[in-house]
């Protein structure tokens, strides 16, 4: 990709924000280089309306809960960045080249926040109520974690969406979940992935730690983590739980892994309409057609078959009420198809998986 002197420019003053001095650097076994930062001077800072911000610390727990079959691990050498410190993936000039093609391709919605564009593909449940006047505080999930066979220039994943686009606020949006995306990694491992947009474009957001914003407070873990265990069709099924909670008091955004695991969080000054809650939660899977116009596979790559071993299950939905209450998902959501190449079972309740969903399927071209 060719570019100009000022937009080399431009990426190194960028560059200079992004990776901070390290107090220790480790060199991961899958490539990426790790720099714990001094946590009260990493990069979220320089984003200008969080020059005088205090890190906080969550007052509202309410995702805590257990993780059926076999929870995942992530792919860190047992390794945690000292006191005071917190991990953030070193970036490179060709990541954020990667990341602005990818942010263009990914993210190309309407404020209306129909995935559905000239690139993206998708099947997912929508809780949003017709006149936007209901508010939902918080999404959480336990989400099978698969490693679909994507192309160069593709992803696939299985996400959280927190949004809002009530006009004439601009759209705002949260994302998390899982991701296998060569375009914005240059690998095919399945990693955690964060995403967040305070007016429906990338110029005031970022994936992962690429922009100034999203504030890391866990020594360990972090976005972009690769995820070592992979369920397989069939087989052993994996799963990550996945929960953004906004606190009470604060208004702040938290991203949580594990159930009681607070990795960081989006603060409230980053966004408008967020800042009082989402109009709209979404569960569901999301792809990029390659450029011949084909879609890639999504989740297992099979059609949801009732099967507990044969697709990508979201179990345990759950989401915070208006009351700030956690609240399973009941039969309020409705689902979305946008490509016949794949599909979306709404189970309903199931006795120890809570709330439950299958999706996925085998992709290929949606016109036909």
């Amino acid at each position: 990709m060719q570019i100009s002197k000022e937009e080399d420019a431009e990426l190194e003053r960028q560059l200079k924000i992004l990776n901070k001095f390290p107090v220790k650097t480790i060199h991961t076994e899958w490539g990426d280089i790790i720099d714990c930062i001094d946590i009260h001077k990493q990069p979220a800072f320089d984003h200008p309306s969080l020059k005088n911000h205090k890190i906080q610390v969550p007052t509202h727990i309410l995702f805590s809960f257990f993780i059926e079959h076999e929870p995942s691990n992530f792919m860190f050498d047992g390794i945690e960045c000292l006191e005071g410190t917190v991990p953030i993936r070193r970036t490179t000039k060709e990541d954020l080249i990667r990341a602005k093609s990818f942010s263009k391709t990914k993210n190309s919605a309407t404020n209306e926040q129909k995935i559905n564009s000239a690139y993206i593909n998708g099947a997912y449940i929508n809780l949003e109520d017709d006149d936007k006047r209901t508010k939902y505080f918080g999404a959480s999930a336990n989400i099978t974690t698969y490693n679909p066979n994507v192309g160069e220039d593709q992803f696939s994943a299985a996400q959280i969406w927190i949004e809002s686009s009530f006009r004439p606020t601009p759209f705002n949006s949260i994302q998390a979940g899982w991701i296998v995306a060569p375009p914005l990694y240059k690998d095919h491992l399945t990693r955690i992935f964060t995403y967040w947009t305070g007016t429906g474009s990338p110029v005031t957001g970022c994936y992962n730690t690429l922009c100034p914003g999203f504030v890391q407070v866990d020594r360990g873990l972090y976005p972009t983590l690769p995820i070592d265990h992979i369920s397989t069709y069939g087989g052993i099924q994996y799963y990550v739980n996945i929960a953004v909670n906004q606190d009470k008091s604060s208004g702040d955004w938290w991203l949580s892994i594990a159930g009681t695991k607070n990795i960081g969080y989006w603060p409230k000054a980053l966004f408008n309409s967020l800042g009082e809650g989402a109009d709209s939660i979404k569960w569901g899977g999301s792809v990029s057609l390659s450029e011949e116009g084909i879609s890639p596979p999504m989740g297992s790559g099979h059609f949801p078959d009732g099967h507990p071993k044969h697709s990508c299950y979201f179990t345990q939905i759950m989401y915070v009420n208006d009351h700030y209450e956690l609240v399973n998902l009941g039969d309020t959501a409705y689902k979305e198809i946008l490509c016949p190449r794949y599909g979306l079972t709404i189970t309903g309740y199931v006795e120890e998986q809570g709330n439950t969903i299958e999706v996925g399927g085998p992709g290929g071209n949606c016109t036909r």
